[in-house]
């Protein structure tokens, strides 16, 4: 039997923050967004050669291609705002307590710049993150917001998830590529979809 390398952190709950967040009604301004965090608006005029009947991976705002040295990148997307070069998981926590909803990222490291072509995910990647962040207001007369929060990723010294990276473009802006036939890890509450094309704009 084929032993599993993925591995799901247990739902843990994160006390409310009772200081500094917005009602819930409040949008939390990131002020100018950059290119790899405003996709595909900002990242089009840099990431071209998504074929036009692929969609981007459902709800994508950001996409980082993280130069770790040595041709070596990690890739980082997620459905809310995140820098370049944070810690994805933490970041889409601290979101989900701020504006009490739910966030999701995903980051993997490619240790070679890969030229366009299909690859099997678990062959170049061993450094694999998923996170889930879900945030929900009280009921009847509390406002306090609870986040619970679930994560899985790479045994280390294992082989990556299953699932295929195709890499369309590679640039000096941009590389430009789409996931297919990866599964969440987590079960319950359902995972958001993570599959579909990608922009990740270079950052240093």
């Amino acid at each position: 039997m084929k032993a599993k390398h993925v591995i799901l952190v247990s739902m843990v709950t994160v006390l409310p923050a009772l200081i500094g967040r917005p009602s819930y009604g409040e949008t939390i301004e990131h002020g100018d967004l950059s290119p790899g965090n405003a996709i595909p608006e900002g990242s089009a005029a840099l990431c071209p050669g998504v074929p036009d009947d692929v969609g981007l991976i459902p709800d994508l705002q950001t996409g980082w291609a993280v130069d770790l040295g040595e041709g070596a990148h990690r890739l980082v997307f997620s459905n809310q705002v995140i820098g370049c070069g944070a810690s994805e998981g933490k970041a889409i926590e601290d979101y989900a307590r701020q504006a009490c909803e739910s966030a999701w990222a995903i980051g993997f490291e490619l240790p070679v710049e890969l030229e366009p072509g299909v690859y099997d995910l678990s062959e170049v990647t061993s450094v694999f993150s998923e996170s889930i962040a879900q945030g929900e207001s009280g009921t009847g007369c509390s406002s306090e917001c609870s986040v619970s929060a679930s994560g899985g990723g790479t045994v280390p010294g294992a082989p990556g998830p299953a699932g295929t990276l195709e890499i369309y473009t590679v640039n000096d802006d941009c590389i430009t590529g789409r996931l297919s036939g990866y599964v969440s890890s987590q079960i319950e509450p359902p995972p958001p979809e993570f599959n579909g094309a990608f922009h990740a704009v270079r950052c240093p």
